[in-house]
């Protein structure tokens, strides 16, 4: 399982950088087409399954439900927030553009924490 948190923990990584570039350049109208969103969504889906393989992998190892759960809620939070950001205009779009912003930089720490906890329990073990 530890090969699994390492592929799940660079993927996650190499995303993230990647859908966090689009989403600035959908963000700012610089990519308009609805293709570019389409793959920022599915990045962002990508992304949610790995934090989920994460938690559950963090869970697994140190029979604790704090880190599976949280990271259940935030993974589940992101596309909700993401998708009702394109529904509002004016100051409602801004602010939930904020929240998704906050929640996918609680992703990232939460996987980098997943990853690193997991790694250590492992170790501790073996």
């Amino acid at each position: 399982m530890l090969r699994a948190v390492t592929i799940a923990s660079m993927a996650f990584r190499l995303l993230w950088i990647i859908g966090l570039i689009l989403g600035l350049l959908v963000a700012t109208n610089v990519l308009v087409s609805q293709q570019w969103t389409n793959v920022h969504m599915l990045i962002g889906i990508l992304l949610v399954a790995l934090l989920w393989i994460l938690g559950v992998a963090l869970g697994l190892q140190t029979r604790s439900v704090v880190f599976p759960l949280v990271t259940f809620l935030v993974g589940l939070l992101i596309p909700i927030i993401g998708v009702a950001q394109t529904i509002p205009t004016g100051g409602a779009q801004l602010a939930l553009q904020g929240v998704h912003v906050v929640l996918i930089l609680s992703a990232i720490a939460l996987a980098e924490v997943c990853a690193a906890r997991y790694k250590r329990a492992r170790a501790a073990t073996v």
